[in-house]
């Protein structure tokens, strides 16, 4: 996965054992993960982890991230979230993996800012 170079638990975060990670290399973040295809598949728990980071009310990306890597508990080897506007979209899913854009629900303050980020959640799921 590749995304614009951004910085900051806010903006992206990334939790799991099987992947490498260039931030902020030729203006690019770039995310490279993988999962051994002979080892069994589990992607049941991928609905609440995406339940778990859209109902918690807690927006910050890193906190998501480490939301949805617990929630999957031992099933996956990557969560990502990315904050929309910094250059990752996606909504195709595999076998493996699945690619989530969602609304993170909180309430706005107290000028009425930073009230829903949309982000995309990003889970491979499998083992090492």
């Amino acid at each position: 996965m590749v995304y614009n170079q951004v910085g900051g638990f806010d903006n992206h975060a990334i939790y799991g054992t099987n992947y490498v990670a260039l931030f902020r290399t030729y203006n690019h973040n770039t995310v490279v993960a993988w999962v051994n295809k002979n080892k069994s598949i589990n992607k049941s728990s991928a609905s609440s982890a995406l339940s778990k980071v859209t109902d918690s009310g807690d927006c910050y990306a890193k906190n998501q991230a480490s939301a949805a890597w617990t929630k999957a508990g031992g099933n996956a080897v990557m969560a990502m979230v990315v904050r929309h506007g910094n250059g990752l979209r996606g909504s195709y899913s595999t076998a493996a993996g699945t690619f989530s854009n969602y609304r993170c629900k909180r309430s706005c303050d107290f000028w009425g800012n930073n009230c829903d980020h949309k982000s995309t959640l990003v889970m491979l799921y499998g083992s090492a």
